[in-house]
């Protein structure tokens, strides 16, 4: 029970990070011109190396939208893991 509980705080907390960082991405074009020429990140390193830059930020700037809806989707999971291990 407790576990549930956090394990479904850990989900919220990981998707308001993630919910934070794509809506940042999506309105500041230079933080995520930044991100894509300097992070060290896998997703970022593969864009950068397969597409290019230029390629990558615009990739990035219409994978956001869906980065958005994944994140509140972890979020969604949690707050129903958290009722779950709350009632039970």
């Amino acid at each position: 029970m407790i576990e549930n509980l956090i394990v479904a705080i850990l989900l919220i907390a990981f998707g308001i990070a993630c919910l934070g960082s794509s809506i940042r991405r999506m309105k500041d074009y230079k933080y995520l011109k930044n991100y894509i020429k300097t992070s060290p990140s896998r997703y970022s390193f593969l864009m950068r190396n397969i597409f290019g830059v230029k390629k990558a930020i615009k990739i990035g700037r219409y994978l956001a939208p869906v980065e958005i809806i994944l994140s509140i989707v972890i979020i969604l999971i949690g707050i129903l893991m958290g009722i779950y291990a709350l009632i039970t």
